[in-house]
């Protein structure tokens, strides 16, 4: 990757890949606006894709190929029209000049604009598999690999045929500009995120909360219908030990010892009066 400093000020622009049909991945670019502002913005337009020729024909990457893969060197891409390195247009016409060669092709991912020549710069670029100073001053570098160096690696693994072009076709299915999020909007969305937390773990809490409470009465009213159960099997077994008024009233009432002696008094009276006569 190159060492330039990621600004803020910068655009960030995004490529989704697919090779042979199906879906890789995204790579995302820094564009150096504050380096090759015209360049930046002819890669940022076709990106986006908003923009068309004299002719009316839009010109952009959607849809586009990359037409050639040289493994341990780089892949080439851009051409919109022909679709085989001939053809593409700038946002300028169908081509503009060299803007200035300041950065350098020192390491993987740069991107640089692919060309025929001094100042014959149209929408066609390449993307550094690995560094090549020998493009230094012929060929204007404007931005660099942010994330996807898989998908890149990925594009570099593709076998190729004649004039490296890819035997399953490497294709752009969609792209458009990255909006790049400055540090006091992360910490927003931060301090946002630490709140909505906070908020569910709290209303988890309250949850759990009421739950218990459902539970404890729930245990509560069982246990009072256990008691309950118990008081009244404890009353009825009373109630069948104790004797029903009817068997009351037929009992004999129990005689008492002052009874008993007072019945033998009388015997004893009686057998002596018997005695006198």
């Amino acid at each position: 990757m190159a060492s330039s400093e990621n600004k803020p000020s910068r655009t960030h622009v995004f490529m989704d890949i697919a090779i042979g049909g199906k879906t890789v991945g995204k790579m995302v670019f820094e564009l150096f606006d504050d380096v090759v502002p015209k360049t930046a913005a002819n890669f940022r337009a076709l990106c986006v894709g908003d923009q068309k020729n004299a002719k009316g024909t839009p010109l952009r990457f959607r849809g586009s190929i990359m037409h050639r893969v040289i493994e341990g060197f780089m892949c080439q891409g851009g051409d919109f029209t022909r679709r085989n390195g001939t053809g593409g247009e700038s946002i300028y016409g169908k081509t503009f000049r060299d803007e200035n060669f300041k950065l350098k092709h020192g390491s993987r991912g740069l991107l640089s604009m692919a060309n025929c020549g001094p100042h014959t710069n149209g929408s066609q670029f390449f993307i550094l598999f690995e560094p090549a100073p020998h493009l230094d001053n012929k060929h204007v570098v404007f931005g660099r690999l942010l994330r996807g160096d898989s998908v890149l690696s990925a594009i570099e693994a593709v076998r190729t045929g004649a004039a490296d072009k890819p035997v399953e076709t490497v294709s752009v299915l969609d792209c458009g500009v990255v909006r790049v999020v400055s540090s006091d909007e992360e910490r927003r969305a931060a301090e946002s995120d630490a709140q909505e937390k906070l908020a569910q773990m709290a209303a988890e809490k309250e949850k759990a909360r009421k739950a218990a409470e459902v539970r404890a009465e729930k245990d509560a009213s069982q246990l009072r219908s256990e008691v309950s159960d118990t008081v009244r099997e404890g009353l009825s077994q009373k109630r069948a030990r104790e004797p029903s008024a009817a068997e009351d009233a037929n009992k004999k009432p129990a005689t008492s010892w002052l009874d008993a002696d007072l019945d033998d008094d009388d015997d004893d009276d009686e057998f002596e009066a018997e005695e006198d006569e």
